[in-house]
């Protein structure tokens, strides 16, 4: 009576596969590309770490104040590590398509908004124009709005009466005057008649002056009322992006049901437009749409548009800076400041002597200052009463806090007192027990803390990050080299004392970044699809052709193991979307290996089943003993690749653990649809249909059996193989000691690699591309760049001659002056935008620069030139001249340059400022409509700042807007955009990445050999390994060496060679070498100790016999994973090629050695071998 079948098992496995791909849908969102398929970069900074420090925590501080600000809400999808030693890398994915057609929608309705407003000094220009002109001028202004008409009509009537009312008024004034000048001409004896008229006279006209003046002052009321109501349609755009910037969150359904009122649903942006929508009725749908437009922009906002945008960034993350608090008790004009946040906002006043500088926020957007839900509701109702009750002026001002801190030097510690910098920052109790923060400073910091703190004590000190405000404690004595920052009564929380521990720590570490990174790696997104296309097509092409092959080979076996590969391919995407890991191009070359890989387990398999019906059991007890019988060799074979994919993921770069992720993953998977999955279906199968036998092509085609059963005498001919082997081994050690230095890539040695596609599909050949980097070389001087020492090579579909894109490597560190070469060599084929270079682009400060502030209304008169534009719309702002521009460039083409660069990150904060490109002189070789110049002049103004009335400012403000502008300009005019991929290598990450590819090759030599020995008991196993893996990786380097020689020849374009270096991508190809090796000999091994049985040692017939019964298997599998890889190798683009070629190498050689090389080896060191030993029987043992 047959067992009564576990349902449990396909249940187990339907409920896997279909968690699995929930986990995957959709796939599309769920699966996120890496940078080398999506297109992007990867920075990589070095840190100066102080001696007393671990630099493991020292690193992770800076990466965690970084991240929080560069990007404090997650979105701009930015990955952080840390990496080996005092190093830590930012990945940086480019913006997509869909990210900048929607950007681009919102600037523009940014911009309409920006037109459709009325300047006050344009509108009282338009006003004085004669009536006639004057309509046609406010009827264009209204745009067809007819309110607003009707508001300028009235405007225009009361300033008419307000002109009318002025006359007599001055009329009056004259007559009167003269009056008073005949009453004092009069001679003493004039008669006193005379005199009465005249005083009765002047009597008479100061009443009618009093009249005449009461109806002035009403005309000039009704005037300026009726300049704010068509003044008051006007939407502030620096007022506009601030709301746009504030907190929309869904409320919960606690704060749901909380709420009193629909008003305290509305988020803080929600309220913020409806203000402005209140304060310009008329604009009201203008408002709405550019809200709109932001918020779909927001859904997609995060990627950056280029590198430079995060160094941008980073540069100007943990500056810090501590300022006394004036206190509420002595501070008389705090109502002032008040008015003046509330009116003009935070960023005016800069010389004033004191500033409001914004509260910081948690991690969970609460606001410093409170820790208790209390105290938060305290702030939201009054937070004036709140901050007074720790002895701070503070205001609340469009959703955020501010709180006014000293601006004198005096009374604060900032970046403009050079010198100074903090040491270190710890956990500390205060005098009362309670947690305390301790820090040091430098000698020049303790002095300069010694002079703030002395003469503050008792004052509040506030301790900023970057602006913001993260702490103010009371300062209690004198702070000298180092200090004690208490956290008030009961001290700080554990939560609050770790935060400003790190903060302070990373502000001082972070001045200790490189100011640049020390190495660039950036794939366009074209590159990357192009990628991404070849590894997709790669892998369903590697599919298919296996499916086909195990089908045809093994009939209902083979549709077996092709849904169990399709169950692979669902855990092991499943498992990555998941753990949310990235999708990158060396995790494709996995997930192919994995294909042919998962096939070795189903081989095993089917052929013990093989085995067991030939023997004449019956169809259930031969499935059942095939797994039995196939268990251990299939674990071990992949115990020892999943040993070479931990250690891969625990010493190689980001890229190769890529590869060790999705390959370990495929593992495991292999092992649940291999061991368990098939045999579930089979037994199924057999229980349903009741088969007799399960047929497969050697037990169909008896020529297929005979060919993959022989009777070889393998160690009969070893002294053939060895000796093969040692000249193929010598030869490989050879080709690869003569090759040198020359044979690693620049990961490996420190360089530039560059890659760009031509525009308009041109093409170029090797050659002509060598010869325009001859001709640059010479000319910017760069040696290394020339065609005999750089290597060129095609990329994309190619006939590895002649292509339309191309990569060039070499061992010149300095990226940006590769680049500009480059570009340089290849202007008139290149579709990019080129930088641009002017007079005084060097200068660093304000002061220094080009740049002036607009005082009078003629331009000429500003920048000292003889033009004549009226500059009156930028009084009080900023002048910036630019001249000697080369190349010599058009206004559309500075003011679309201008209006890019605020839209990115480092500047998209900044307030939304008018500004215009004026024209000055035109290049000599402008011609046609579009005029170019060799010089201009950019005029900028805000209305948060007036340099006429604070003309300090202009220099001493260092975030105010004539340096912010300054430092746009000249990035937006001077950046150079970047070709289709820049890697850069310094000579430090060449070390570290040498040192990581022989550690992660030794490690997994290490520990296969230990597991083997452990596994097969003896040491001889272990040893046997080694020289086979020895052998293998010997001989594949050997062909990559003399890929070199042959690759630009007719014989290796037929072969699709290329000059492959050694690089990251080969060392895993390497790695995966050792374990398929490995996987092969350890079959044999199995198949031995199975035979040996009892016996001490195993004989040469033994050896011979299971070579000869794996033989079929060994075929098979190598077969099998040889169509996965060369596959990969024909379409798996560039990105992989290498990887293909080398492990194309390696399962030949590895399939090879396992049988040829291992297994001969457990005879040595033994007296004799013995003779073969006759048809079934056995030789003795030593």
């Amino acid at each position: 009576m047959e067992d009564k079948f576990p349902i449990w098992k396909p249940a187990l496995i339907v409920a896997v596969i279909a968690f699995f791909a929930l986990m995957l849908y959709p796939p599309s969102r769920k699966l996120k590309p890496g940078l080398d398929l999506a297109g992007g970069t990867i920075l990589v900074y070095q840190v100066d770490i102080p001696d007393d420090m671990d630099a493991g925590t020292a690193v992770d501080q800076v990466i965690s104040s970084l991240r929080k600000r560069v990007d404090p809400q997650g979105v701009r999808n930015l990955v952080w590590r840390r990496l080996a030693g005092n190093r830590f890398e930012i990945q940086m994915a480019l913006a997509t398509e869909e990210t900048k057609k929607r950007r681009a929608a919102y600037q523009e309705q940014l911009e309409a908004i920006t037109e459709g407003n009325l300047s006050a000094r344009q509108l009282d220009r338009i006003i004085k124009l004669d009536p006639a002109k004057r309509d046609a001028e406010l009827a264009k202004l209204a745009a067809g709005h007819d309110q607003m008409l009707a508001d300028f009509k009235q405007l225009a009537q009361a300033y008419d009466k307000y002109v009318q009312t002025q006359k007599p008024v001055a009329d009056l004034e004259k007559m009167i005057a003269g009056i008073e000048a005949n009453l004092e001409k009069l001679p003493e004896d004039a008669p006193a008649e005379q005199k009465t008229e005249m005083t009765q006279r002047k009597t008479s006209l100061i009443e009618q002056m009093v009249d005449a003046s009461r109806l002035l002052r009403n005309a000039k009321s009704t005037y300026e009322e009726a300049r704010d109501i068509a003044l008051k349609n006007n939407v502030d755009p620096a007022e506009l992006q601030v709301v746009l910037a504030l907190p929309n969150e869904v409320k919960s359904a606690k704060a749901i049901a909380a709420a009193e009122s629909p008003e305290d649903l509305k988020s803080p942006r929600e309220k913020g437009i409806e203000r402005l929508k209140e304060e310009a009725p008329g604009r009201a749908d203008d408002i709405q749409a550019v809200a709109d437009a932001y918020a779909a922009y927001e859904q997609v906002k995060g990627p950056l548009d280029d590198p430079a945008d995060l160094i941008a960034l980073l540069r100007g993350s943990g500056v810090l800076e501590f300022r006394i608090a004036p206190s509420v008790r002595t501070m008389t004009d705090a109502d002032a400041y008040r008015k003046q946040l509330e009116e003009k906002g935070p960023r005016t006043g800069r010389d004033k002597p004191y500033v409001w500088l914004q509260v910081d926020r948690d991690e969970n957007g609460n606001p410093k200052f409170t820790e208790t839900s209390r105290e938060r509701e305290a702030l939201a109702k009054d937070p004036v009463s709140f901050f007074a009750n720790q002895n701070l002026i503070g205001q609340e001002y469009n959703g955020e806090y501010y709180i006014l801190l000293s601006n004198t030097p005096d009374d604060s510690l900032t970046q403009a007192q050079h010198g100074w910098e903090l040491s270190r920052a710890f956990a500390d109790r205060d005098s009362n027990g309670f947690p305390a923060v301790s820090f040091r400073l430098n000698s020049i910091g303790g002095s300069m803390m010694a002079d703030l703190t002395g003469n503050n004590i008792n004052e509040p000190m506030a301790i900023c990050l970057d602006g913001k405000v993260i702490s103010a404690p009371r300062i209690n004595d004198r702070i000298h080299g180092s200090g004690i920052i208490t956290g008030g009564q009961g001290g700080f929380s554990n939560s609050e004392l770790i935060y400003l521990i790190r903060t302070l720590n990373a502000g001082a570490l972070q001045s200790r970044v490189s100011d640049k990174p020390i190495s660039i790696k950036t794939v366009g997104s074209s590159l990357g699809h192009d990628h991404l296309m070849a590894g997709l097509k790669a892998s369903i092409v590697a599919l298919i052709v296996v499916a086909c092959f195990m089908i045809v080979y093994y009939f209902f076996g083979g549709i077996v193991t092709v849904l169990a590969l399709l169950a692979n391919m669902v855990v092991i995407l499943g498992v990555m979307s998941a753990i949310q890991a990235t999708f990158t191009l060396p995790g494709i070359a996995g997930i192919i290996l994995t294909i042919g890989m998962a096939v070795d387990a189903n081989v095993l398999i089917f052929e013990r089943i093989r085995e067991e019906l030939e023997a004449g059991e019956k169809m259930l007890v031969a499935v059942r003993r095939g797994y039995e019988k196939a268990l251990s060799t299939i674990l071990d074979a992949n115990i020892t690749t999943l040993i070479t994919c931990v250690v891969l993921y625990h010493t190689a770069t980001a890229d190769i653990k890529g590869f060790a992720l999705v390959l370990g993953i495929g593992i495991v998977a292999t092992l649940f649809t291999a061991l368990f999955c098939t045999r579930v279906v089979f037994e199924l199968w057999i229980r349903i249909a009741k088969p007799k036998s399960l047929p497969m092509l050697p037990m169909v085609v008896p020529a297929v059996r005979k060919l993959l059963s022989p009777k070889a005498d393998w160690i009969g001919k070893k002294g053939i193989f060895m000796s093969v082997s040692v000249v193929l081994v010598a030869a490989g050690i050879f080709m690869t000691s003569s090759r040198g230095k020359d044979m690693l890539d620049i990961e490996f040695r420190s360089g530039t690699e560059v890659s760009f596609e031509l525009a308009n599909e041109q093409t170029l050949t090797l050659e002509q591309v060598r010869e325009r980097l001859n001709i640059v070389a010479e000319d910017v001087n760069i040696p290394e760049l020339s065609g005999e020492q750089a290597r060129v090579v095609t990329v994309g579909d190619a006939d590895g001659h002649t292509s339309n894109a191309f990569s060039i490597q070499t061992l010149e560190q300095d990226s940006t002056a590769v680049s500009k070469a480059v570009k340089q060599a290849f202007s008139d084929v290149l579709d990019e935008e080129r930088p641009l270079t002017f007079k005084g682009v060097e200068a660093q400060r304000i002061g220094e620069a080009p740049a002036f502030i607009i005082n009078q209304s003629n331009l000429g008169d500003v920048i000292d030139r003889t033009v004549s534009d009226d500059v009156s719309d930028y009084l009080g702002g900023v002048a910036i001249v630019l001249d000697d521009i080369q190349p010599a460039a058009t206004e559309e083409d500075l003011t679309q340059r201008i209006q890019r660069m605020r839209l990115q990150p480092a500047y998209e904060q900044l307030p939304y400022r008018q500004f215009e490109v004026i024209g000055l002189d035109l290049a000599s070789s402008s011609a046609g409509n579009a005029a170019t110049y060799s010089s201009a002049v950019i005029v900028i103004h805000d209305e948060t700042t007036n340099y006429i009335d604070e003309p300090t400012a202009f220099t001493e403000d260092a975030t105010g807007l004539a340096t912010t502008e300054w430092g746009l300009v000249k990035e937006a005019l001077t950046r150079d955009t970047s070709l289709g991929s820049v890697s850069s290598f310094s000579s430090q990450i060449s070390s570290t990445m040498k040192y990581k590819a022989i550690q992660a090759m030794a490690l997994s030599l290490l520990a296969v050999v230990i597991y083997i020995w452990l596994r097969f008991g003896k040491i001889t196993y272990g040893l046997a390994a080694i020289v086979a893996l020895v052998h293998d990786v010997s001989i594949t380097l050997g062909f990559l060496a003399i890929s070199y020689y042959v690759y630009d020849t007719v014989f290796g374009a037929a072969l699709m060679l290329s000059d492959f270096k050694v690089n990251l991508a080969i060392v895993a190809a390497l790695l995966t070498i050792v374990g398929y090796s490995l996987n092969d000999t350890i079959v044999v091994f199995d198949r031995i100790r199975e035979n040996r049985g009892r016996l001490a040692e195993a004989t040469p017939q033994i050896i011979n016999d299971s070579i000869n019964q794996t033989i079929s298997r060994t075929i098979m599998t190598s077969l099998t994973t040889f169509l996965a890889v060369i596959v990969l190798y024909i379409w798996g683009g560039d990105g992989v090629h290498g990887f293909a070629f080398a492990m194309l190498v390696g399962v030949f050689v590895g399939t090879y050695s396992s049988i040829a090389i291992a297994s001969p080896i457990l005879l040595l060191g033994r007296k004799a071998a013995g003779k073969i030993a006759a048809k079934g029987e056995v030789a003795p043992t030593e």
